[in-house]
């Protein structure tokens, strides 16, 4: 079962690189909604709403950036179906204090999806 603050690692089905995911609502309150957000490097394309710094996780080694533009709901029996299949893989979670950081910048930027926004402020997690 995940939780918020969770994290996973995603391959991109382009590169096959694995891209650094984070559960950011509340999957015990809405489990068929649940807001997931990407992590990305810090290269100046980025949006830098919320940047997090090597070594505050244990799976970031330079600068990232909080991708909100890519921000998705998926539900937690499909996370834990992805999990058990080997489609992702579980990492340490984040602290309270970057959850907390990752949700004010989701609250500040302009990019986060709609339905994630709704998702959130129903959870009461963001204004």
């Amino acid at each position: 079962m995940f939780r918020q603050g969770d994290t996973f690692w995603i391959p991109s089905s382009d590169s096959g690189i694995e891209h650094l995911h984070v559960i950011i609502s509340d999957p015990e309150i809405n489990h068929e909604s649940v807001v997931v957000v990407p992590l990305t490097t810090s290269d100046g394309w980025a949006e830098e709403t919320c940047v997090l710094y090597a070594g505050c996780h244990p799976a970031i080694v330079h600068d990232t950036c909080v991708d909100y533009r890519r921000a998705d709901l998926v539900s937690a029996i499909k996370l834990d179906t992805a999990l058990t299949n080997r489609q992702i893989r579980k990492s340490a979670p984040i602290s309270s204090e970057i959850l907390k950081d990752i949700l004010a910048g989701a609250n500040e930027t302009r990019f986060l999806p709609g339905r994630c926004d709704k998702v959130l402020s129903a959870q009461k997690l963001i204004d």
